[in-house]
């Protein structure tokens, strides 16, 4: 009865774990705060950039640093008090070549006397979170470019892609810059002149080629029913040279990574129209953007399956990992009431998925950056939304999640019950059905499900990998769950019927 009540109270993915080396932490603030971009440093800790605003809802946001130790508590942070305008970091890199030294990505909106202007900026940093080096481009003064990816070639070239708003037309659209990091005064701005809708979803050099590709999602295209996912190709001083759409189309925002140096990767929703199934899969394409495999994680049952925010694909020595939001809410992101589940896919390298692992569900997760310590280990960064905070309040707070090489996280010093969950329950609230989706390392499990007292309601055997279970009969309420597999706990929780 009392371990019943236990997982009727406690939905805890934010258990103390300060004295271990993996972890799954929300950082509530007063503030709205976002985490975009990790890396780890030289003396083995992790960097973190992203936003704050002080007065949530407002203009009123500013770049911010986040020193933390392995154990995810925070040493140190950096707010970029920038006293004319507002600013924003968007990505971290290490230098290639520099020991203890960072490329930190962002933009501000200056208003200096009655002049307002937008500019770029690339600024090394150390291990401090101590400004070396300022390196600032644009000042644009009639559009806002805001970046999204960037690639440092050899600590002597940087090129930059962001998402571009003008004022004559308020289009959004891409915008791609090339920077020598040495002489400020050098550099090279591409924008499209064709006036569609478009942001740039990755971009990647591909040194054995010279051609640098950039991955747009259009919500508009040049070309009326094609996909709206598309790979533009330039050489290194941004001469557009072809523009292309792979095979296996993703029909929604798509992420790209490096694979090798003949290939590269796409992960992003799939839209069956016959089956009107939308799944989330990785392809993988050559570097002449012809498919050469692809791999696809889930059916779904009125749930969508979404790539992370930012960076979501990971390739490490053994595995490529692929970071998603399991029952995204595409009508009402990111303002949902629908709870959101990170989902972490361990695949082979020829693609072949071996596990899945979900994290959180009690709120909307947002992930936006995947990378691997020294160690191994998989840090995952990004932002959290409560929608059921009293008093209600439309703000994030900054999330870390830290697992081993198996996507685990372990030596919790609650061993009741298990944060990772390897089978959840969706919709969440639901009416006429649940039904338990079960990653794809198991083949069967049991859904017990009991009432606010700890009564057990319904015992259910689970043979596919998402299976309906009637619920018609029930009353409107709460009521927890588990599911078990091989006499262990993979996933529990509360259900709500509405």
């Amino acid at each position: 009865m009392n371990k019943i009540i236990m997982i009727c109270l406690l939905f805890t993915a934010f258990i103390d774990s300060s004295a271990q080396e993996t972890f799954f932490k929300v950082y509530p603030t007063s503030s709205c705060q976002s985490f975009f971009s990790v890396v780890e440093t030289n003396d083995s800790h992790l960097i973190i950039c992203g936003w704050l605003n002080s007065i949530p809802g407002s203009n009123n946001y500013n770049g911010n640093l986040t020193k933390m130790n392995m154990q995810g508590d925070i040493i140190s942070n950096s707010l970029h008090n920038y006293n004319y305008g507002k600013s924003i970091y968007s990505s971290l890199k290490k230098s290639p070549e520099i020991e203890g030294s960072y490329y930190l990505l962002g933009s501000k909106d200056s208003v200096a006397g009655n002049t307002t202007y937008n500019s770029l900026f690339v600024n090394s940093i150390n291990n401090n979170l101590e400004t070396t080096v300022v390196r600032e481009y644009g000042k644009w003064h009639t559009e806002y470019n805001e970046p999204q990816y960037f690639e440092i070639l050899n600590d002597s070239l940087a090129y930059i892609a962001s998402i571009r708003y003008s004022e004559f037309n308020y289009i959004h659209d891409y915008s791609i810059l090339k920077i020598n990091l040495n002489v400020r005064s050098d550099s090279t701005y591409f924008f499209p002149i064709d006036n569609y809708w478009r942001a740039p979803t990755g971009l990647s050099y591909i040194e054995s080629e010279n051609v640098l590709k950039l991955n747009y999602f259009g919500w508009s295209s040049p070309n009326p029913g094609a996909s709206p996912n598309v790979i533009v190709n330039f050489d290194p001083n941004l001469n557009l040279q072809n523009v292309k759409t792979p095979g296996y189309q993703f029909t929604f925002n798509t992420r790209m990574s490096i694979s090798s140096d003949t290939s590269y990767y796409l992960s992003g929703p799939y839209h069956d129209f016959f089956s009107n199934e939308k799944v989330l899969g990785i392809a993988e394409y050559s570097n002449q953007d012809t498919l050469l495999d692809v791999t696809y994680f889930e059916p779904k049952i009125d749930t969508v399956t979404s790539p992370g925010a930012g960076e979501s694909i990971l390739k490490t020595s053994q595995n490529v990992w692929v970071v998603g939001i399991y029952n995204f809410d595409v009508n009402y992101h990111p303002w949902t009431n629908s709870p959101y589940w990170i989902q972490l896919n361990k695949l082979s390298h020829s693609l072949e998925l071996q596990a899945q692992y979900y994290y959180g569900g009690d709120g909307v997760y947002v992930p936006y950056d995947i990378t691997e310590t020294s160690s191994h280990h998989i840090v995952i960064v990004g932002s959290y939304y409560n929608p059921n905070a009293l008093p209600h309040t439309y703000k994030n707070d900054p999330f870390v999640l830290k697992v081993n090489n198996e996507g685990l996280i372990v030596n919790t010093q609650n061993h009741e019950l298990p944060q990772v969950h390897e089978a959840i329950v969706v919709p969440n609230p639901g009416k006429e059905f649940l039904a338990v989706k079960l990653a794809i390392q198991h083949h069967a499990a049991v859904l017990q499900l009991f009432d606010i007292k700890g009564r057990l309601l319904l015992t259910e055997q689970i043979n596919t990998d998402m299976q309906q279970v009637n619920t018609s009969a029930l009353p409107a309420g709460i009521y927890p769950y588990r599911i078990t597999a091989g006499n262990r706990i993979i996933g529990w929780g509360k259900w709500v019927k509405e």
